[in-house]
């Protein structure tokens, strides 16, 4: 089954071009999956069946999973099984035949205007590790990149003349993002004063620098955006998506539509984009109750 499952991966690799992190997390959920197999006495991956996915579900909801992790896991497992179908390695595949766990929609969270300000206006300009914190910031929230979008800019991706990123997103998808004057000025100063001297090796010019010269992690922008949050007085845990997040809807409270909102942020489906509507309806709902006489 080990074997099957590096075969599978290969594939990922060479077929789809799927990121490394993409691959990785597929590898996780399968090999966790594989465990629980072999440790019931399973050896051979033709005779995982309806019962026993059924059994390694019902494990799963003992661990107290999120459902949203659990349906994960198990679309993984699917895909997995119908690599080995298409194979010629299995007759059929029995992930079919097992439901996804039902979960509600959950919300995104999303930073206030005010929470914003405050967060982007923290990071200490007048040390260069500041220039770079406060161009990170300004970035994300000017044009709703995912972190590991960010992490991985290259200077060629930028037009700063019209103020635009070329982004190569989920799935090597292609598409254009725009930023804002406040954040042109941020990534200005960062790359004239701020940006010091990359090494060597880092041929592909990537924008965001740590302190050795390298290609800052996706890691560290998470550690700068939550530490610019403490320090800022936001009063909760802040990560680049939630910074995402607030772009979408702030957009959309701005009258955006929804169309254009996915081509920015680089979903595949509207429906995926069609969650910061409720968002806004909560809004709407939130100041209803406060404006109206006898809400």
């Amino acid at each position: 089954m080990d074997a099957d499952l590096d075969r599978y991966l290969d594939y990922l690799k060479s077929q789809n071009r799927y990121s490394p992190r993409t691959i990785s997390a597929f590898g996780r959920d399968i090999r966790t999956f594989l465990q629980f197999v072999k440790k019931h006495g399973t050896t051979d991956i033709t005779a995982v069946d309806y019962r026993l996915l059924r059994r390694y579900l019902a494990y799963c909801s003992t661990l107290r999973l999120q459902k949203t992790t659990v349906a994960r896991r198990l679309s993984a497992i699917r895909s997995f099984l119908r690599f080995l179908c298409n194979e010629g390695l299995l007759e059929s595949n029995a992930a079919l035949l097992v439901s996804f766990p039902k979960s509600g929609s959950t919300l995104p969270k999303v930073l206030s205007r005010d929470e914003v300000e405050r967060l982007l206006a923290k990071p200490t300009i007048e040390l260069k590790e500041g220039l770079r914190d406060r161009a990170i910031m300004e970035l994300l929230y000017a044009t709703g990149l995912r972190v590991s979008e960010l992490a991985g800019l290259s200077l060629p991706d930028i037009d700063f003349a019209g103020r635009e990123i070329r982004v190569v997103g989920k799935g090597d998808k292609e598409r254009i993002v725009f930023f804002t004057p406040v954040a042109d000025r941020a990534l200005a100063e960062y790359l004239g004063v701020g940006r010091g001297r990359p090494t060597e090796d880092n041929s592909d010019g990537a924008v965001f620098l740590n302190n050795r010269g390298g290609r800052l992690s996706v890691r560290s922008v998470q550690n700068i955006v939550d530490r610019a949050a403490g320090t800022g007085h936001v009063g909760r845990h802040v990560s680049p998506h939630m910074l995402r997040h607030s772009f979408a809807t702030h957009l959309l409270e701005e009258g955006a539509d929804l169309r254009t909102i996915q081509e920015l942020l680089g979903h595949a489906d509207l429906a995926t984009t069609q969650i910061y509507t409720h968002l806004d309806k909560k809004r709407l709902k939130a100041v209803y109750r406060q404006a109206h006489p006898r809400a």
